[in-house]
């Protein structure tokens, strides 16, 4: 690294709070990279078939327990509780209300969305007016715009976050085990009725319940390897019991060729996705803790935080343009080959 590049991680690195949890910053940073790659890898591009969301998943189904370590939405939550309840937390003691402690919350979020949208809404009235093909566009929207599902939980979670805090810090874990055995009484009448849309409640009810999570972290509830492992225990032997004797496919992101979607609407496996996944990477916090004390790896990690609605937002649009680009010039290339022949 540069002489210029090393002092401007030495300038990060000494601006940084010793009270921040770097940690926070780093699977945040983290789990975007994952997201991105595999979204990036479970989708095909057939010639005959155009863009195949789930390509991969569907085509082998050895890659769906892949799926515990890609599917990280929950390290999202367990994040954002723990950022979440500091930031209430501290807003509540500069006296300052919920509205505008909202407001910030969600506009830091919210803008970002924006262009992504607008983008889109030009991109399909101007390829429909030039004759491309209705569901062709209406998937590779609804491709692109991937992204907003979680978006949209995320920011119902921040709107309830402050009550979730307030049962946590009266009911302790009693208000997490509430939540997720709600979430599971909604999974079985979705399920029992095969009726997804009555699912939908759980978008709600297991992030929120999950949410609490990072509360717990940042009170010092989950401190020590003892419960760490835990944690990662009952994760791990729920899941295992819901996708064995249980009703619900191995794959945590959605694949065709399953009748039931973990993912889509959120299912309680997710929460147990999640215990699993936090209980191990928070037994990491404390080499993770002296890693990120060396002024490069901080570096980059801020410089990942700063741009990472951006990186989020737009992976899957770069995905589905240079999808499009690449079944448009092998069809120039065929018929380029097909005039030759004649």
């Amino acid at each position: 690294m540069s002489t210029r590049a090393l002092s401007r991680a030495e300038q990060v690195d000494a601006a940084t709070p010793a009270t921040r949890n770097r940690v926070v910053d780093f699977l945040r940073a983290a789990a975007i990279t994952v997201v991105v790659l595999g979204h990036w890898t479970i989708m095909a591009v057939h010639p005959d078939g155009g863009l195949q969301p789930h390509g991969v998943l569907d085509a082998a189904r050895w890659t769906h327990p892949l799926t515990w370590v890609f599917q990280v939405m929950p390290i999202f939550f367990l994040v954002g509780g723990y950022s979440n309840a500091l930031s209430w937390r501290s807003a509540r003691r500069r006296g300052e209300g919920y509205a505008s402690w909202l407001r910030t919350r969600l506009r830091r979020l919210g803008i970002p969305l924006l262009p992504l949208l607008l983008t889109w809404l030009v991109i399909c009235v101007v390829a429909l007016a030039a004759g491309a093909p209705a569901d062709t566009m209406r998937l590779a929207s609804q491709m692109a715009l991937i992204p907003t599902w979680f978006l949209a939980s995320y920011l119902l979670v921040i709107v309830i976050a402050p009550p979730c805090l307030v049962l946590w810090e009266r009911f302790g874990w009693y208000s997490i085990i509430g939540g997720i055995v709600i979430a599971g009484l909604v999974d079985a009448l979705s399920i029992a009725t095969q009726q997804p849309l009555l699912g939908y409640p759980n978008y709600v009810l297991v992030w929120a319940s999950f949410h609490q999570f990072g509360y717990a972290w940042l009170d010092g509830k989950l401190a020590g390897a003892g419960r760490r492992l835990a944690l990662a225990a009952v994760g791990a032997v729920g899941l295992l019991l819901l996708v064995g004797p249980g009703p619900y496919p191995v794959s945590m992101i959605t694949a065709g060729s399953d009748a039931i979607s973990n993912s889509n609407p959120t299912r309680v496996t997710m929460a147990f996705l999640g215990m699993m996944q936090a209980g191990l990477v928070l037994l990491a916090e404390r080499p993770l803790t002296a890693l990120l004390r060396r002024p490069r790896i901080w570096l980059v990690t801020v410089m990942v935080n700063r741009r990472i609605m951006t990186w989020f937002l737009w992976h899957l649009t770069a995905m589905v343009g240079l999808a499009h680009l690449l079944l448009a010039l092998d069809a120039k290339s065929l018929n380029i080959r097909l005039a030759g022949v004649r």
